[in-house]
């Protein structure tokens, strides 16, 4: 557990000394002491800030997703002293989230923390506390271990006047799924008319069989994910407790696996069985992986979120994934090229280095 004091004095703002050695913070501190002199203070959160929240959400004007906030504070590693709020006496004002991975670095593993959920009061925008939850969001970063901060955030404009001039790109293709069919050489799907249930299978004899996810099988995904991540860049590793928060989160429609066995094996040669899956959501395909030779199930599991689209009275179909995944050229081939882009409209991403020595020694110690 983190140190509930690292970088700050309860219910005080940061003094200068922890702002200390960035150009852009006596600015900062000095818009911290005039905010203090007013009675507006930073706080670490605790676990009573929790019963405001929702309320402070929707009255800052971001609709709070009551399932999703359930979600966060259920989160691996999560901390009430993570997030950081401020108040005007009694008054919750503003508030920021941090929340801490580990990056897949190549062959190694960096610290890296995310910062989400700034929201400040319309009334309290003009006086600066958002740039003060900014910085004291550095400064408690700073105290702890992260090389690397990454914020995905719905203003970028206010993390770029602090430096987060790296920026990260959302990459995902979308092809009608007509001519996605047709360029997987399939005319028509196999027997799969509107009137099929999602559960019949096409009437012909396949390498693999597509049935649903079962959450018995939860370390078959973790079998294939921790393969396909191997030596990436940018890939936070899963361990069997963040697989499992995942699961329990429900952010996903169905989960589709490919298996080699058919319907009789026991449950452990089930789990062995599956080669490849499909996290589904509406018609966006959130993640889709397999084994190295297995990669003819990824098509089939490609004709099976087509079927469902279909189904559901789609006209399109989208893939999100990283750069270089094979199914981007597929798309494109479809007629659709791969979209790169730096927010979509909602969000952007911004990244910045928290000490470059720091960062250069674990890469190269």
């Amino acid at each position: 557990m983190r140190s509930p004091n690292s970088g700050f004095t309860p219910n005080t703002l940061p003094d200068s000394s922890s702002f200390r050695g960035s150009t852009a913070l006596p600015f900062v501190s000095s818009l911290a002491s005039e905010l203090a002199a007013r009675g507006i203070s930073v706080h670490r959160g605790t676990t009573g800030d929790h019963a405001e929240l929702p309320d402070f959400f929707t009255s800052a004007g971001n609709v709070c997703n009551w399932p999703e906030f359930q979600a966060q504070l259920e989160e691996p590693k999560y901390e009430p002293c993570d997030r950081l709020i401020v108040r005007h006496g009694p008054a919750l004002v503003g508030h920021v989230r941090l929340s801490h991975h580990e990056m897949q670095y190549g062959p190694l593993r960096l610290p890296v923390a995310e910062i989400s959920d700034l929201v400040v009061l319309p009334e309290y925008e003009s006086c600066g506390v958002a740039d003060v939850l900014l910085q004291a969001a550095e400064s408690q970063l700073r105290h702890e271990s992260p090389t690397l901060a990454i914020a995905r955030t719905t203003r970028p404009a206010l993390f770029e006047s602090h430096g987060w001039n790296m920026r990260g790109q959302f990459v995902y293709s979308v092809a009608r799924l007509r001519s996605l069919l047709a360029t997987l050489g399939v005319n028509e799907p196999r027997g799969w008319s509107a009137s099929l249930s999602v559960l019949d299978e096409p009437p012909v004899a396949e390498p693999f069989r597509i049935r649903l996810f079962r959450q018995v099988e939860l370390d078959a995904l973790a079998r294939i994910y921790a393969v396909n991540a191997g030596e990436q860049f940018g890939w936070y590793p899963r361990d069997m407790h963040r697989w499992t928060w995942l699961i329990s989160r429900r952010a996903f429609d169905r989960i589709y696996v490919a298996t080699t066995k058919a319907a009789t094996e026991t449950l452990e040669e089930a789990s062995a069985a599956i080669v490849a899956y499909i996290v589904m959501r509406d018609n966006r395909i959130v993640e889709l992986m397999s084994l190295p030779d297995a990669i003819e199930a990824e098509r089939m599991l490609l004709l099976r979120a087509c079927r469902d689209a279909l189904e559901q009275g789609r006209e399109t179909i989208r893939i999100d994934g990283p750069p270089r995944m094979p199914l981007h050229e597929l798309f494109e081939q479809a007629g659709v090229a791969s979209r790169w882009h730096d927010g979509d409209g909602q969000q952007g991403l911004r990244m910045k280095l928290l000490g470059f020595t720091r960062f250069a020694r674990r890469v190269h110690p």
